[in-house]
């Protein structure tokens, strides 16, 4: 029984380490950007030599910055909610909607990979670059199909614990808060 547990620890603190490699990323090309936004500006109006392609740097950082925030966002529920008529849901009817949405919405995400693949092989096939640096965009939407899929994965992951009990749902947190 005590490997079990053992085990269970180790996955859990594999898990933890996982999951924060696309905050990692995010942050680190969000600090880039700032380090990019700046040289920019000062090279713009001081010099008059703005960095050649720092649009077209500053709008796929964004991407990288918004889809690897995604699966993070995801496996948390931290998605941004309207909550109308949560006041007229039990805690536990709230366990099993949100669940069951989490499902649906992953086997959604799922449903548009093959989509988002043609569309990478499609740039791949034209040759399409961006306009100043020339990189390849077939790069840039196999990195979005790829955190794509994790985004659903982590989505599914979590209906599924929702629905078994395994993690606490935000509605008996604010309870036991309440307390």
């Amino acid at each position: 029984m005590s490997n079990l547990i053992q085990d269970n620890g180790k996955i859990t603190l594999a898990a933890e380490k996982l999951a924060k490699v696309p905050l990692y990323v995010g942050s680190i090309t969000a600090l880039l950007m700032v380090f990019l936004t700046v040289g920019d500006v000062i090279g713009r109006y001081f010099f008059n030599a703005p960095i050649d392609g720092a649009t077209e740097l500053t709008r796929l950082g964004m991407a990288v910055v918004i889809f690897t925030a995604l699966p993070v966002i995801s496996a948390r529920g931290e998605h941004i909610c309207v909550d109308l008529f949560d006041s007229f849901y039990s805690p536990k009817i709230a366990r099993w909607r949100d669940g069951i949405i989490d499902i649906l919405f992953g086997a959604g995400l799922i449903f548009l990979l093959p989509r988002i693949h043609v569309l990478a092989l499609r740039v791949l096939d034209y040759g399409e670059y961006t306009e100043y640096l020339e990189i390849p965009l077939y790069y840039v939407n196999y990195f979005f199909l790829f955190w794509v899929a994790v985004s659903a994965l982590c989505l599914i992951i979590r209906g599924v614990l929702l629905l078994t009990n395994q993690i606490p749902h935000q509605d008996e947190q604010l309870i036991h808060e309440q307390m």
